[in-house]
């Protein structure tokens, strides 16, 4: 039976949530780029970026850049942009359609329920896609539509050609109109391999070119005759003609041009998906990728990036190695000396990146990059693989001890185990096909914790065995073992705490977590807890909790790291990287256990009660009267280290002398307390 003294003894040992404040966080200015969906310029010259992070516009030929919107959910992006017959640009964000003003911001134009703008013509006329009903168009903003075509594919790369001719494709078909979209007819070319992705581009002298994915067609009389069109690309992703008539063909991972109608082609440098190209006035290219958007001036053979102050890319992975900041997109490292003041790249993946590995190493830095486990030891630049052959495609997580042995969480439910640094594998356990591992820790005598499904495991490494040691109906997010030995669960409902074999205690109640949640203890020994929209930090082993919310919003958290001199980096899905700081407390750890005298003494009804546990332990509070008689137990459970404060309530009993004692397997003490009423 819980009586109210237990309770009231009890509230004392519950952490504290204080009230929120709010941390302000600073956008980190960086060459990250990000996917670059489309470019256009309006009648003044201003050039406009579509990217995953918003709309964004330079007047200063790229110098500075200023967002007009920020994407903050999935149906705000951006995806093109349009010329409109004021010299304005035109585009859709959600449901709505939008038209940039003379001073560089947006108005609100019109609406489209559940369609896509894929085109606008010379009249001002709006092409969409409503899938699965057709492709409409509309000539005031979206408010009424004509269906111009049934189709349950995706219309795509509208072209205004000469003499009020208009051509885009979807799917497998190619539509042209000869009377400015009055009326349409269908070509469909004949191909022995449909493939899976269609691009048009169409020339000075009336050829179309149809990119199919698998191969690239041309027609000379507007789709009513196809011939195949040699290119240089197994697999042709995109193409597009620019006003001199240079054809560009993009792969998977490269672009090529030609001068010469595809007599012959030039690796172009660019080793990346292109989504859209660009011409300016002048004559010079634009290219968007889906890491950078990239430039070449006119006459020019080379192209270079041109996005630095567009800092909108998807932010996988943050790391520190000697006071070197380390971010990771999806395809390139960046390193600072500085803490996100300058930055330098580091290296470009050839195939993709998507982790740092999130044990700290000294010496190296270990990561997923371009395959499954490499290293580096100068920041980055080069990066060596333990194994060539490494026999499992995709890690969830790794851990490594001091002797260089490593323990592999893989995709397809295997743990295993390496004792030469990855040249020989031996799978050590098998989970269940229906659940994935989320998290690998290594305690201090190299046994190792893992999380599969709603199980955590360890495994003994003397005894080589795995035992079962916790439930958590929602999964665990993180493990990690302190440096007092307590080893810590971040489930979605909360901090665990292991008290023994198989039991957990709940050391602070939590509403869930994102994607870049994590849980952390610095060397300052505070207790760090990202939710992905909180920061919660204890300076107090636990015992109450400092909580932050953010000065911006953060679009999707991808990525989170704390170093030990209270710095915070934050890496999003689509809005960069940012930072902010909290100075420190250091937290003073008790070095031996400690029954502390009651306070006050003598006491009249409540009276206090301190005592420290060097580490964690089973620990018995009682109180007794003088013959020794129990008369309320005030903590029986398993504790971690710290400094602990009971409060007890004397309301029913009579004046005299009371004894308390503290019980655990290594320490007993017992002292005195005087009621007097």
């Amino acid at each position: 039976m819980i009586t109210k003294k237990h309770i009231f003894a009890f509230l004392y040992l519950i952490p504290i949530l204080l009230l929120a404040q709010v941390l302000k966080v600073e956008k980190l200015n960086g060459p990250f780029g990000g996917t670059f969906r489309s470019v256009k310029w309006d009648s003044k010259g201003s050039m406009f970026v579509a990217c995953d992070g918003g709309l964004f516009t330079s007047s200063d030929d790229g110098k500075t850049w200023k967002a007009i919107n920020n994407n903050y959910y999935t149906t705000d992006f951006v995806n093109s942009l349009f010329k409109g017959t004021d010299g304005n640009l035109l585009y859709q964000k959600g449901n709505g359609i939008y038209s940039t003003t003379s001073d560089g911001n947006e108005t609100h134009i019109g609406n489209i329920n559940e369609g896509s703008l894929f085109g606008v013509d010379s009249k001002g006329q709006m092409y969409f896609t409503k899938y699965p009903e057709g492709i409409f168009v509309s000539s005031d903003n979206g408010k009424t539509l004509r269906k111009i075509r049934e189709t349950n594919r995706w219309g795509t790369d509208f072209i205004v050609l000469k003499n009020q001719k208009i051509a885009y494709s979807h799917g497998a078909n190619l539509e042209l109109s000869t009377n400015g979209g009055i009326d349409w007819t269908t070509q469909q070319p004949v191909t022995s391999d449909p493939g899976i992705g269609w691009s048009l581009a169409g020339d000075s002298n009336g050829n179309l070119f149809l990119c199919t994915g698998k191969e690239i067609l041309k027609t000379n009389d507007y789709g009513k005759n196809w011939m195949k069109f040699a290119s240089p690309v197994q697999y042709p992703w995109s193409i597009h003609i620019n006003s001199k008539d240079e054809i560009f063909v993009s792969s998977q991972l490269k672009l090529y041009s030609s001068t010469d109608y595809g007599q012959s082609w030039s690796d172009s440098g660019i080793n990346d998906y292109v989504l859209n190209y660009a011409e300016d006035k002048a004559g010079n290219m634009y290219a968007g990728t889906f890491h950078h958007l990239y430039k070449r001036d006119v006459n020019k053979k080379n192209w270079y990036e041109y996005d630095s102050g567009i800092n909108q890319s998807r932010i996988n992975s943050i790391t520190m190695q000697d006071g070197n900041l380390m971010i990771m997109t999806t395809k390139e490292i960046y390193t600072s000396p500085d803490m996100g003041l300058t930055w330098n790249k580091a290296y470009s993946a050839e195939y993709g990146s998507s982790m740092f590995y999130d044990f700290k190493n000294k010496d190296r830095v270990f990561a997923y990059i371009d395959g499954p486990i490499n290293y580096t030891t100068d920041y980055g630049s080069t990066w060596t693989r333990i194994n060539a052959n490494f026999p499992y495609d995709a890690l969830v997580d790794i851990e490594i001890t001091n002797k260089d042995e490593i323990f592999a969480a893989s995709n397809r439910n295997t743990l295993n185990y390496s004792s030469d640094f990855g040249k020989t594998w031996t799978t050590i356990w098998k989970g269940a096909e229906n659940y994935v591992f989320s998290d690998l820790c290594l305690d201090k005598d190299d046994n190792l914790f893992f999380s599969y499904g709603k199980d955590l495991y360890k495994y003994d490494k003397v005894n080589k065995s795995i035992t079962n040691i916790g439930y958590f109906e929602k999964g665990v997010k993180k493990i990690i073992e302190s440096p007092w030995g307590t080893i810590y669960a971040l489930a979605p409902d909360g901090i665990y705490i292991k008290a023994n074999e198989t039991d957990w205690n709940k050391l602070i109640a939590i509403n869930g977590y994102g994607f870049a949640s994590s849980l952390e203890i610095n060397k300052q020994m505070q207790i760090i807890l990202f939710t992905g929209n909180e920061l919660l930090i204890s300076s107090d082993l636990g015992k109450s909790f400092d909580r932050y919310t953010f000065s911006e919003y953060l679009l999707n958290p991808m990525s989170f790291y704390a170093d030990d001199d209270g710095n915070y980096f934050i890496g999003t899905q689509a809005g960069g990287l940012y930072k902010a700081t909290i100075p420190t407390k250091k937290v003073e750890l008790p070095a031996q256990y400690r029954l502390a005298q009651n306070y006050p003494n003598p006491f009249n009804g409540q009276t206090f009660i301190e005592f420290s546990l060097p580490k964690q332990a089973h620990v018995n509070v009682a109180v007794f009267n003088i013959l020794g008689q129990e008369i309320e137990v005030l903590k029986n459970e398993t504790l971690p280290l710290g400094n602990y404060k009971l409060a007890w309530d004397s309301k029913k009993l009579a004046s005299g002398v009371y004894l308390y004692k503290i019980q655990t397997l290594e320490f007993v003490e017992t002292k005195k307390m005087i009621l007097m009423k």
